[in-house]
């Protein structure tokens, strides 16, 4: 299926595959560990099973060692409210 044809929500399930890809890749090359990941509201667009999804996916990252920060709307906050070490 075409990128353009797809629905917004999956569009950004696979927008956020690739930011985790480039940042596996950027490490690799730089022969570092990266620190930090920032991920300004990848939520947009999903749907309730999308957005479970993608809280897993970045817990899944920070448990494997680089901090990561997540921007996101107040609602969105209530996924990793308890899963996570979250500030306000």
């Amino acid at each position: 299926r075409k990128y353009r044809s797809a629905s917004g929500g999956e569009r950004r399930r696979a927008d956020v595959a690739l930011l985790l890809a480039l940042g596996e890749l950027a490490a690799g090359a730089s022969g570092r560990p990266i620190g930090v990941r920032f991920f300004d509201e990848v939520f947009d667009c999903l749907d309730a099973q999308g957005q479970e999804a993608v809280v897993g996916n970045l817990l899944e990252l920070a448990q494997a060692g680089p901090a990561v920060v997540v921007v996101t709307p107040s609602g969105v906050g209530e996924l990793l409210r308890g899963k996570s070490s979250e500030t306000p």
